[in-house]
C-alpha cells in the first residue's frame, strides 16, 4: 500500500518535470510495463503545483475537434472558479466529470463560433487557475471489414477447448469502453451485462456493432462462443458509430477517460481498450491511475501498418499491447508494429456478434482488426483471475508471455511480442493451477 501511495505521488507531482518510472529490459519478459514514447509538447505542462499532464508531453498536432479543449482542475476547485476560468475566456461547460483517485476534475468547454482550439490553447493556459489544458483528441476502434473464413477458428487456434469447462472467468468484473452493446444480443447473457451511456447518458445505450463484437469475443455465450461466458461485463458507452457495417466508432478524450474513470470507480479488474489515439495527456493519467492501482489494462495496438507510429493506450507504460493474427498464425497485415507489442492473438476474419437490422434481432459478421485480438487476450485475462484472483497484473501478463506460442523471431519481436497466446498453456501456467497438476 504505501509503494503504491509513493507511486501515485510520483504521477501526480513528479512526472510532468522529467520524472518516470523504471524503462523494462526489451530482452526478457515485460514485468507489467510498456515503454512511454516521446512525443511533442502540450500547452500546459510548465504550471505549478501539481506540474500539468503526467507523465511528459503528448502530440498537439493530432486530430481533435476544432472547437473544443479539455480543462483539468486540481483536487477540491471550488465550481466558481472552472465557471469564472470559462467566463473570462468566453468558454461554455459542456460536460465534466472527477477523476477516480486522484479526484481531478475533468471539464469538457466549446469554444464560441469564430474561434478555434488553437488560438484558445495559449490563452487558457497562460490563465493559471487550471492544472492543464489540452485539445479534445479524436479516438478510433480498431477494426476492419473483411471476407469470412469457415467455422470460428479463434478457439481453436488458441486451445480455448482444452480449458477445464469451469473455466468460464466467473467472478471477474470485466470493463468494456467501446461503442453501445446490444445487450439482449442471443448471443450474450444479459444478465452479466450492465450497460453504462457516457455518451447520451441514455438508461439503455443504442445496440453499435464495434461494442457488441468485442463484448461477444469476451463473454459470449451462444452461437459465438467467448473466452469468459460467466465474466461480469461493464459495457461503457464512450464511443459514438460512425460505420454500421464496419463498427467504426469515434470518441474523444473527455469521454475515453469518462470511461476509465468509472471502469475504477465500479471495481473493474480488467478494463478493455479495443481503440486507438494519440499520447494523449487526459487518458494517458486516467490510465496509469488504473494501472497503478492494480487494474489490467489490454489495448488494441493499431491498424495503421508497420511503418505507422504506436498507438495509445496500447503503447503506454503498463498496458499489455495486443497485435492480431490470422487462422494460420500469420501476423495481420494491417497491424502497427514495434517493442511495445506484448502479445498476439487471433484478429483476422474472427466471428462476432452483431446487432441486426430490426430492434432486438441478432445477427453475425466477420471482422478484421487489433480490436478483436484484445477481447481475446481480455478474456484469458479474466479466466487467470478468476483461477486465482490474487494474481497481478504483472503475474498475469508475466503468464501470458511466457506461455505465448512464439512466432516470428525468437522470443520477443515488434511483429508479434513474445507471440500468439495459448490459453490452456496460460492456465496450467498459473501458480494456482500449476502447483494442483
Amino acid at each position: 500500500m504505501r509503494l503504491g501511495l509513493l507511486l501515485m505521488a510520483a504521477i501526480v507531482l513528479g512526472l510532468s518535470a522529467g520524472g518516470s518510472l523504471a524503462q523494462p529490459r526489451t530482452s526478457d519478459p515485460t514485468p507489467g510495463m510498456a515503454p512511454r514514447l516521446p512525443s511533442t509538447p502540450v500547452i500546459g505542462d510548465e504550471l505549478p503545483g501539481l506540474g500539468g499532464p503526467p507523465g511528459g508531453p503528448s502530440n498537439d498536432n493530432a486530430p481533435h475537434a476544432p472547437d473544443l479543449l479539455v480543462a483539468v482542475f486540481r483536487p477540491g476547485t471550488p465550481d466558481a472558479t472552472s465557471s469564472a476560468f470559462a467566463e473570462s475566456l468566453n468558454l461554455t461547460i459542456e460536460r465534466q466529470y472527477e477523476l477516480s483517485g486522484l479526484r481531478l476534475r475533468v471539464f469538457l468547454m466549446r469554444i464560441p463560433a469564430g474561434g478555434n482550439v488553437d488560438t484558445m490553447l495559449p490563452r487558457a493556459a497562460a490563465d493559471g487557475r487550471a492544472l492543464w489544458v489540452q485539445p479534445d483528441f479524436s479516438y478510433q476502434s480498431l477494426d476492419d471489414s473483411s471476407g469470412a473464413v469457415s467455422k470460428q477458428y479463434a478457439l481453436t487456434r488458441i486451445r480455448a477447448e482444452s480449458l477445464p469447462l469451469a473455466a468460464r472467468g466467473q467472478g471477474i468484473t470485466v470493463a468494456l469502453i467501446d461503442s453501445g452493446v446490444a445487450r439482449t444480443h442471443e448471443s450474450l447473457n444479459h444478465d452479466k451485462v450492465t450497460l453504462i451511456d457516457l455518451v447520451d447518458a441514455k438508461e439503455t445505450p443504442p445496440p453499435e456493432t464495434h461494442g457488441t463484437a468485442i463484448a461477444s469475443i469476451i463473454a459470449g455465450s451462444g452461437k459465438v462462443k467467448g473466452l469468459a461466458p460467466a465474466a461480469n461485463l461493464i459495457a461503457i458507452r464512450a464511443f459514438t458509430e460512425a460505420d454500421p457495417k464496419t463498427g467504426a466508432s469515434t470518441s474523444d478524450s473527455f469521454h475515453v477517460s469518462q470511461g476509465i474513470s468509472s471502469a475504477l470507480d465500479r471495481k473493474a479488474r480488467i478494463i478493455n481498450m479495443s481503440i486507438g489515439g494519440p499520447n494523449d495527456p487526459l487518458v494517458r493519467m486516467a490510465t496509469e491511475q488504473a494501472v497503478l492501482t492494480g487494474v489490467i489494462v489490454i489495448a488494441a495496438a493499431g491498424n495503421a501498418g508497420p511503418d505507422a507510429p504506436p498507438v495509445y493506450p496500447a503503447a503506454q507504460r503498463g498496458v499489455i499491447a495486443v497485435t492480431a493474427t490470422d487462422d494460420k498464425d500469420r501476423l495481420f497485415s494491417g497491424a502497427n508494429q514495434g517493442d511495445y507489442i506484448a502479445v498476439a492473438a487471433p484478429g483476422v476474419a474472427v466471428l462476432a456478434a452483431k446487432p441486426g437490422r430490426e430492434p432486438g434481432a441478432s445477427a453475425y459478421d466477420y471482422f478484421t482488426g487489433t480490436s478483436m485480438a484484445t477481447g481475446y487476450v481480455t478474456g484469458l485475462a479474466a479466466i487467470l483471475l478468476s483461477a486465482d484472483p490474487k494474481l497481478t497484473s504483472v503475474d498475469i501478463r508475466r503468464i501470458m508471455e511466457t506461455s505465448a506460442t512464439d512466432l516470428g523471431a525468437p522470443k520477443k519481436d515488434p511483429k508479434f511480442g513474445w507471440g500468439r497466446i495459448d490459453a490452456a498453456a496460460a492456465f496450467s501456467a498459473s501458480p494456482t493451477v500449476g502447483a494442483a497438476n
